[in-house]
């Protein structure tokens, strides 16, 4: 080989090997996969399953919520789903369903995996119930302790555990949720939860037995005597009734009218105090001839003949009279009491009152 041929060949190889080096310069490097665990001992606190886009979640099982690899996450995990007739307490705050509602009640435990302390409210996690009519059922924006009904405004600290609870109310009386949406404040995956099968049903006498679920709720519902039933903000217990010619107070029963007198039992359920009054509750009438009364009449203290006011603090009583005129010549065959109009109606059979 000519000297020439020597330099020619010496370049070709120079040439070759820094091409090479460029190419291998513009490779990507390895990229680690979305929601990769961190390295050990970065945390020393135990995660819970990381979810992915879409993943599909189960009752009782934790997962870790929040942007991966951020240190900002939360360990969640829904214990249980029930509906419910009944108002919800949020600290001094109640959502209450109306007489075609029912509320979704949310159960479920939020666990601090950080290493450093970390703060939970109500707008940590964001619930949308998705129903049976595919509308998005949001949720109240309220969570609260259980066990004690606090608002939920806390700092946990490294490995704390805390039990609370949400709800999604007002709920359509017919709609189930076959579908719950989870999701972080500060973004990352959704966590989807098929409910169908899960959801613990309503109960005699409030669950539609027409609907073998449990989940279709009745707007009147067939009460029984000394019994409390859940209102708006009260709880409500019928005692007794009765008829009088005689005046009540001011009030008298006009001419060919009596009164129909029923005494009921008072219960602040509410967490805030409630003021009550003559309008406080509605009584509708069916009467002996089969003819209807709507409500006419106003409400009494239940030991004197006194118009009704009362200051109702969280779990006090009071007894109440409440009357409507009806006609001499008839008695009272049923009565349909609630809170208001709005309120779910509690029918009651009148029998053998004197």
């Amino acid at each position: 080989m000519t000297l020439q041929q020597l330099s020619l060949f010496a370049a070709l190889l120079v040439f070759g090997s820094s091409t090479g080096a460029v190419a291998q310069a513009g490779k990507r490097p390895p990229q680690k996969k979305p929601g990769a665990p961190a390295k050990p001992g970065a945390n020393p606190q135990t995660k819970g399953t990381t979810q992915l886009p879409g993943d599909n979640g189960k009752l009782g099982v934790p997962y870790t919520l929040g942007p991966p690899g951020t240190g900002n996450n939360i360990n969640f995990t829904l214990n249980s789903v029930e509906y419910s007739p009944r108002r919800v307490n949020f600290g001094e705050e109640t959502r209450f369903p109306k007489a075609d509602e029912k509320a979704l009640i949310l159960h479920y435990s939020l666990h601090n995996p950080n290493p450093a302390e970390y703060h939970v409210d109500w707008a940590t996690l964001k619930f949308t119930g998705v129903d049976s009519e595919n509308q998005n059922q949001e949720y109240t924006g309220l969570v609260a302790k259980e066990g004690t009904g606090e608002k939920v405004a806390i700092t946990l600290k490294p490995a704390q555990k805390i039990d609370v609870y949400t709800a999604i109310v007002p709920l359509p009386a017919k709609a189930t949720v076959p579908k719950l949406i989870v999701q972080h404040n500060e973004g990352g995956g959704v966590l989807r939860y098929d409910l169908k099968g899960l959801i613990k049903g309503l109960t005699a006498p409030f669950a539609d037995p027409k609907d073998a679920s449990g989940a279709t709720i009745l707007d009147t519902v067939a009460a029984k005597t000394g019994e409390f039933y859940p209102g708006r903000y009260l709880d409500v217990k019928y005692v007794s009734s009765t008829y009088t010619d005689g005046p009540l107070g001011e009030n008298e029963p006009e001419e060919g009218k009596k009164f129909f007198v029923a005494t009921f039992v008072l219960k602040n359920g509410s967490p805030a105090p409630i003021d009550v009054d003559f309008t406080i509750l509605r009584t509708n009438l069916v009467t002996s001839d089969g003819e209807k009364v709507d409500h006419n009449g106003g409400a009494i203290k239940g030991g004197r003949d006194e118009n009704l006011s009362n200051h109702l603090k969280p779990g006090e009583e009071a007894t109440i009279r409440v009357w409507t005129r009806i006609p001499k010549e008839v008695t009272v065959k049923s009565m349909a009491a609630s809170e208001g109009e709005e309120a779910r109606v509690y029918l009651y059979e009148i029998a053998g009152v004197k």
